[in-house]
């Protein structure tokens, strides 16, 4: 048995049958070949990838090989089954030779699931690998409305509850801010939350002695998305007529 062939080499062979009895003598010359055998390319394992809707998926490093061809002559291609999510172009191949890396960047304001697909080829043969991108959708915090208030110059006004909550982030992880429309009767200053979870304490004091309106902005955020809440403190002097007869003299005497 020749166990020393090569690929790519041309052999030629006599052969012939024995037994007990005797041999049959050599066959007449057979011409044989040996072809180069191509492996296909490999490609390292991929993961799923997860990220929230607006973002991208930073840098994804993986790498090929081919036993016959070098990693630098390798082409390496990619795809995406999801177009409205990911369309192909939203896919940037980088890196060369055995380190190869790629970014997936998906359309704004999409989410849902695409299968990326990687494929490499040596020219004659091809390998491809896939893994799925989940884009997830931001839902923004939600903030319990807050009634308005009316005070009479001189009183105070209680502590008000905050309740606020996002599907994504915990409710210890959400920011609050607070804005006055009306500095003069109550200065940013004279606002101030406490509390740390879904329930929060908003604690407004308007100035001494002023009196009016103001629109309080409650703003709260994830970081990503955000909610607004306004609400109306209005501090009084002497009561309001909001309405009257048309005929004030039948009700009040000559006071018109």
């Amino acid at each position: 048995l020749d166990t020393t062939i090569e690929a790519g080499q041309t052999y030629t062979y006599r052969v012939k049958a024995f037994n007990e009895y005797g041999d049959s003598g050599y066959s007449n010359t057979a011409n044989g070949s040996v072809e180069s055998l191509n492996n296909a390319p490999t490609i390292g394992s991929l993961s799923n990838v997860s990220i929230l809707e607006g973002g991208d998926s930073g840098t994804i490093n993986f790498t090929i090989g081919d036993a016959e061809t070098s990693a630098l002559d390798l082409l390496v291609t990619a795809s995406s089954s999801n177009q409205s999510l990911l369309a192909n172009g939203g896919i940037a191949l980088g890196g060369s030779g055995a380190d190869r890396s790629m970014e997936l960047n998906p359309t704004g304001g999409a989410s849902g699931t695409s299968t990326v697909t990687i494929t490499v080829s040596d020219g004659t043969n091809s390998t491809s690998a896939s893994f799925d991108l989940n884009v997830q959708s931001i839902t923004a915090p939600t903030i319990v409305p807050i009634g308005n208030i009316a005070i009479s110059l001189g009183e105070t006004i209680d502590p008000i509850s905050v309740s606020i909550d996002d599907v994504e982030t915990a409710a210890e992880n959400l920011t609050l801010s607070l804005f006055s429309s009306n500095t003069a009767l109550l200065p940013l200053d004279n606002m101030s939350v406490e509390g740390i979870g879904a329930v929060r304490t908003l604690t407004v004091i308007p100035v001494e002695g002023q009196l009016g309106v103001v629109t309080v902005t409650v703003t709260v955020s994830d970081g990503s998305g955000e909610a607004i809440e306004t609400f109306e403190i209005a501090v009084q002097g002497a009561p309001i007529i909001l309405s009257q007869p048309v005929d004030t003299v039948e009700y009040i005497g000559g006071i018109t």
